[in-house]
């Protein structure tokens, strides 16, 4: 809740002192670098590893995922 308020709180900031236009550009290049394929192969990554723990939690055995 917090870290969205402040990155709300940021972005107000930004977009009060640069103007809108500057504001569409920053946040545009945000969208950009977060739908990178770097960025895209680490979110899959950390899906599937969330997976694999939460298979663990419920007393799933390896053998069973498969």
């Amino acid at each position: 809740m917090f870290g969205k308020l402040a990155v709300f709180g940021i972005g107000y900031l930004i977009g009060a002192r640069a103007g809108r236009q500057r504001y569409e550009e920053l946040v545009g290049g945000v969208r950009d670098f977060v739908k990178g394929e770097e960025i895209t192969t680490a979110m899959g990554f950390m899906r599937g590893a969330l997976w694999i723990l939460r298979q663990r939690g419920r007393g799933v055995s390896r053998r069973q995922m498969l």
